[in-house]
């Protein structure tokens, strides 16, 4: 995601699917045959050019500010803090 590129996730993966719809940071293949991969991906290389370079820079954008390693490690630091009470 910090490089920008759109992700291709397989089912049954609901917490990922959550984000990535939200975020949209990719496309969710239906199922993991190679039909349904294929047309996923498709999904994402299908994109005109300047929409996709748009698309990259929001998802590279996205990512640094909401899921960088400082931010998901203050997360962790938040919930192991509240563990110990």
């Amino acid at each position: 995601m910090g490089s920008g590129t759109p992700i291709v996730l397989g089912p049954d993966l609901p917490t990922m699917e959550s984000i990535l719809r939200r975020e949209d940071f990719g496309r969710v293949a239906t199922s993991l045959g190679p039909a349904d991969l294929a047309a996923a991906i498709r999904e994402v290389l299908d994109v005109p050019a300047a929409e996709g370079a748009a698309w990259r820079q929001r998802i590279a954008a996205r990512a640094r500010e909401a899921y960088s390693w400082p931010i998901a490690a203050a997360a962790y630091a938040d919930r192991i803090r509240g563990l110990d009470g």
